[in-house]
């Protein structure tokens, strides 16, 4: 899966800033905050859901036009579930239901597709110490760092 956070220039190419525009984005490794730099487009559907998202930046959420209108009904919802709810499809559309509080939790990011289980809760707190291990004993540059940031591991 595509892995970092989504670049200030992404779509920067695109001349057509009013043209419909799909990106489908979705169930990757995508980290930070959604770049303000995608509001100059009007008619984006960007679809995010299942990623590590941890927020969505100033003005993205007013563009009503923005996921076949989904984002002028639900506003920030309409991009991504908060953290702490969920959804099937990871935010809130006129085609389902709207974002649903967790009862036990969510992976705390944005978009996600179902809530934890309590043991789901604990072993996420333990990946996080061990993710923490690994960024501050410099872990992309061990000789052999195999699956060390591997969602599915």
């Amino acid at each position: 899966g595509i892995t970092g956070s989504i670049p200030f220039n992404f779509l920067d190419g695109v001349e057509d800033k009013g043209a419909p525009i799909k990106v489908d984005l979705t169930s990757n490794v995508l980290t930070g905050t959604l770049p303000a730099s995608l509001t100059q487009f009007e008619q984006l559907s960007l679809y995010a859901a299942g990623n590590r998202i941890t927020g969505i930046a100033d003005g993205l959420c007013s563009k009503s036009e923005w996921l076949n209108g989904d984002v002028g009904s639900f506003q920030c919802d309409g991009i991504l579930c908060p953290d702490g709810t969920y959804n099937a499809i990871g935010r809130a559309s006129s085609g389902a239901s709207s974002c649903q509080t967790c009862s036990s939790g969510t992976n705390g990011y944005l978009g996600s597709f179902a809530c934890l289980s309590n043991d789901e809760v604990q072993e996420g707190s333990e990946r996080e110490i061990l993710e923490l291990l690994y960024n501050a004993m410099d872990g992309p540059n061990w000789i052999d760092n195999t699956n060390w940031l591997d969602p599915d591991e």
